[in-house]
């Protein structure tokens, strides 16, 4: 029953789960095979769900495989500073974001969310999500200094 309410919880509000059931009970009740995650893998660090065509997840070391770029964003004290990531335009490409969607919200292990038009964040060829030196991702969106810099995110919901 708990792996039921998982299942569903934020479908209402953002359009799809925010959170996957992944106990084994669950796994073998709807005829998934247990997963063997690999060291070197690791668990899921990034999901992308919600308006997209594909809802898809890597883990850091996938990201870190990735095409990279560097942005120059405000660090916590206000100052300049070059961040190295993926570009959030590439995953979201990644997803396919269908048509109708209009809003993109980044979410973090904390819970803290920050939400962007799905226009303004495709006209930013340079938004990435940054490498943090202690692992996870970071938003670094130059031109959006406005917007706070999220620590932590784990999931980008597209609506």
């Amino acid at each position: 029953e708990t792996q039921e309410l998982i299942s569903q919880f934020g479908i209402e509000e953002f359009g799809s789960p925010l959170f996957t059931p992944d106990s084994g009970p669950w796994r073998v009740a709807n005829g998934i095979a247990a997963g063997e995650e690999s060291e070197a893998e690791g668990p899921v660090a990034l999901t992308v769900t919600g308006m997209v065509q594909n809802e898809l997840g890597w883990t850091e070391a996938e990201l870190l495989a990735m095409e990279t770029m560097e942005a120059e964003a405000p660090n916590s004290n206000g100052e300049l500073e070059t961040y190295t990531g993926v570009s959030v335009n590439s995953l979201l490409a990644l997803a396919e974001v269908k048509n109708q969607a209009t809003t993109v919200t980044f979410i973090t292990d904390t819970g803290e969310t920050l939400e962007m038009s799905l226009a303004d964040l495709t006209a930013c060829e340079n938004c990435i999500l940054s490498f943090r030196t202690q692992g996870g991702l970071s938003t670094a969106f130059p031109g959006f200094d406005d917007l706070p810099r999220l620590r932590g995110v784990v999931q980008i919901v597209v609506s």
